[in-house]
């Protein structure tokens, strides 16, 4: 009889709280309504942002004196390498803006410094951010001109292709580091949080 009358005493309790402990339960989503998943423009501009800061911080990091290395005379320069990509990084928005897009390379003699590369692949990173910000979603989806020639090409898989080919020189770039005895940004011990 003792432990039934615990149970009752303990059933009393929950049924008393309940109510109290689910109110202050986060709520769930009303009308059986799911929570939203990132769009394509959300998704398409957290890849270009991260590949594009650490092209930036690469920029800023990697010293002035060391900006015209190149491993052997027949590839481009550390500074060319950026300029290149600052290029290439600008026919999304281009493409986006139905224009024509311009060359795939900044000339190292109108960007002759740290400063005016750090610039130049800053500004690229940022205009590309501004306009999936200004397109998005629906206008992520829009087909352009794939300046590659062929078929028009979705802007949001056109930007990923240009998302990747930044990645590549990224990782190019870190051999350039690497063959100066530098570490990488991203590779050097990062500080706990």
């Amino acid at each position: 009889m003792f432990r039934r009358w615990n149970f009752l005493v303990v059933l009393s309790v929950v049924v008393m709280f309940a109510p109290a402990a689910l109110a202050q339960r986060p709520s769930a989503p009303q009308n059986g309504a799911a929570m939203a998943a990132p769009g394509p423009e959300d998704s398409v501009l957290a890849a270009w942002n991260d590949v594009g800061d650490r092209l930036i911080t690469m920029a800023k990091d990697f010293p002035a004196d060391k900006y015209d290395y190149k491993p052997t005379p027949e590839v481009r320069s550390f500074a060319e390498i950026l300029l290149h990509v600052a290029a290439v990084d600008k026919f999304v928005v281009d493409a986006a803006n139905g224009q024509k897009t311009g060359t795939e390379n900044l000339p190292r003699s109108q960007y002759n410094t740290k400063e005016k590369v750090v610039q130049a692949i800053t500004e690229a990173v940022h205009e590309g951010a501004s306009m999936m910000r200004r397109e998005g979603n629906q206008g992520m989806l829009k087909a352009v001109n794939n300046p590659f020639g062929g078929k028009p090409i979705a802007l949001i898989a056109f930007t990923y292709e240009i998302v990747e080919h930044s990645g590549e020189h990224y990782g190019n770039l870190v051999t350039y580091y690497r063959l100066n005895h530098l570490v990488p940004p991203a590779s050097r011990p990062q500080p706990k949080r």
